[in-house]
């Protein structure tokens, strides 16, 4: 990484069109990829995909600032660009929650939900034995009845458990993980 650039902790975004941009599952599987700096072209050799096929996608995520030019270095007559990953998490902004209301909540968890059941579906095409009790798979739907204090303890402690793993980038098996807290009306 070159000495000028320092991957963010997390950037939030404040636009519907960048949470499209973001949402996408193939786009997200690049910010993963280039969490360390990379070219396209080590990340498509990395995912077996032609690199023609993600440079659309890697522009996206450049214009809406999820994605940095690192470095540019001569290759040849060519210019070989290196790209990392802006932040370790993106998220939506204060101002886009003010902007797009409990809409645009609603749009965040239809397009979390359907990426999430996108992936999901393809790991188990890819690997039926997934379904089986192979305790590499949890997946559930839970209603507890917990006070206002377990319910802030149980979202911290979701949330430092996701932040725990994210900073351990040298496994080598890429996992998929979503989660969703919130209380429901009154019941």
């Amino acid at each position: 990484m070159t000495d000028t650039f320092t991957r963010d902790e997390t950037i939030e975004f404040d636009t519907i069109e960048a949470m499209d941009v973001i949402a996408s599952p193939i786009r997200l599987r690049l910010l993963d990829r280039f969490r360390e700096p990379a070219t396209v072209k080590q990340v498509a050799e990395r995912m077996g995909v032609p690199v023609t096929r993600l440079y659309h996608h890697v522009n996206q995520l450049v214009d809406h600032g999820f994605l940095v030019l690192v470095e540019e270095r001569p290759k040849g007559a060519m210019v070989e660009r290196v790209f990392c990953a802006a932040a370790k998490t993106f998220r939506p902004s204060r101002r886009f929650l003010d902007t797009y209301g409990i809409d645009g909540l609603v749009e965040i968890s239809k397009l979390s939900f359907r990426t999430a059941e996108a992936e999901f579906v393809t790991a188990l095409q890819d690997a039926p034995e997934l379904g089986e009790d192979s305790g590499r798979l949890a997946i559930g739907l839970a209603r507890l009845h917990l006070s206002e204090e377990q319910l802030l303890e149980l979202v911290q402690t979701v949330n430092s458990l996701i932040r725990s793993y994210a900073d351990e980038p040298d496994g080598d098996i890429e996992v998929s993980f979503m989660t969703a807290v919130f209380p429901l009306g009154a019941s």
